[in-house]
């Protein structure tokens, strides 16, 4: 049997999620081969897991010293699936792969997800609930069945969130040709505080409505108070600022208080506020037709999408995005074809729009009723 051969952990998730949909078999080797300790993290091995219980056949082989990983994928079966988290990783970090993957399914998935809601390295449940799923809809075609719900909210160390995410099987994905933004229309946000004083959330809301009214007048913010067994086990707060223009793109930024245990110093609710609305002005600043957060989404949809033309313009690439292009041609052969934005003069600021054919995916694992 022949395996796409890697070498490193980098672009773990990604690898194995592309490998699972194109039905190509990998080897990643060589998996922090020199660091104090070698081999596969407890979070990946979690994922691996989890994309076990998604699929059915899927071979895994481990080698002894954690190092090598052998990944030979199945069929995408879906369908009931709890799965608890690593708190090492926010269970964002496990449903972006499950968004990946989850319109190519057997039955329509229904996962159970327990772990951290809310950190600062990866996005938050309500970013991809208010920024991710319209832009996943969009493709689908429609939103029946589509929901995502946090039932309990965890941040680290400990998590004790939880979230229930459906969504629907698709036979095939519609293109797409989203190129014009359009101007800001409104601003939303989520304050949410668990464990702390009810205070804490009018705290955060408004030291960042206090920045953003200055740019747009419909800005209203909502306050999650999460008590008793809602609040998870560890103390925190934070914010998820959406913003949404006249066209539908929405751009979503959040930012969370420090862990309980940290060596930093204690987060302050109006500093707080004040760094998530900068962070969603710039994010504003680069544009495009999907949130910088969901580029890699946008552009493998377009590539399994119909036979037809695809188009989305972007902000600024991240290094991420880029070489989840480079994959995408590795697994599936798909160009895209990259043009700049002509009116700026600064490269780095300037817009890329994407276009491309799409191959025509068949979700040959739906069940035809």
């Amino acid at each position: 049997m022949e395996f796409v051969e890697f070498t490193g952990s980098a672009y773990f998730r990604q690898i194995l999620s592309l490998a699972t949909l194109s039905g190509k078999s990998v080897r990643i080797s060589k998996i922090r081969q020199k660091d104090e300790h070698p081999g596969l993290s407890d979070h990946e091995i979690s994922f691996l897991r989890l994309l076990e219980k998604v699929t059915n056949g899927t071979l895994i082989d481990i080698d002894e010293t954690g190092t090598k990983v052998t990944y030979q994928p199945g069929l995408l079966s879906g369908g009931d699936v709890e799965h608890d988290c690593h708190p090492d990783r926010s269970i964002t970090y496990y449903l972006e792969a499950l968004l990946l993957l989850a319109s190519f399914m057997k039955k329509p998935l229904n996962a159970v997800l327990r772990g951290v809601t809310n950190d600062n390295v990866d996005p938050s449940v309500d970013a991809i609930k208010h920024s991710t799923l319209p832009l996943l809809l969009k493709f689908l075609g429609t939103d029946e069945g589509l929901n995502l719900k946090v039932v309990k909210r965890g941040l680290r160390p400990n998590g004790g969130g939880e979230i229930h995410f459906s969504c629907p099987c698709r036979a095939k994905l519609r293109p797409l040709q989203m190129k014009d933004s359009g101007l800001i229309r409104s601003i939303r946000g989520i304050a949410f505080a668990c464990k702390v004083s009810p205070a804490t959330g009018n705290r955060i809301g408004e030291s960042a409505k206090k920045i953003l009214k200055e740019y747009v007048a419909d800005v209203y913010c909502y306050t999650d108070l999460c008590k008793g067994p809602k609040g998870g086990l560890s103390p925190g707060f934070g914010i998820t600022l959406i913003a949404e223009t006249v066209n539908g793109v929405r751009y979503a930024v959040d930012v969370c208080s420090n862990p309980a245990d940290s060596n930093e110093e204690a987060s302050i609710p109006e500093d707080l506020g004040e760094n998530a609305a900068n962070l969603l002005l710039d994010e504003i600043y680069r544009g495009g037709s999907v949130s910088s957060s969901n580029q890699s989404l946008a552009l493998l949809l377009m590539c399994l999408g119909h036979r037809d033309i695809s188009k989305i313009q972007t902000g600024q690439l991240s290094p991420f995005t880029i070489q989840f292009v480079r994959y995408i041609k590795l697994f599936f052969g798909v160009e895209f074809r990259l043009s700049g934005d002509e009116v700026s003069e600064d490269a780095e600021k300037g817009k890329v729009t994407f276009t491309c054919v799409g191959i025509g995916y068949s979700n040959l694992n739906k069940t035809v009723s």
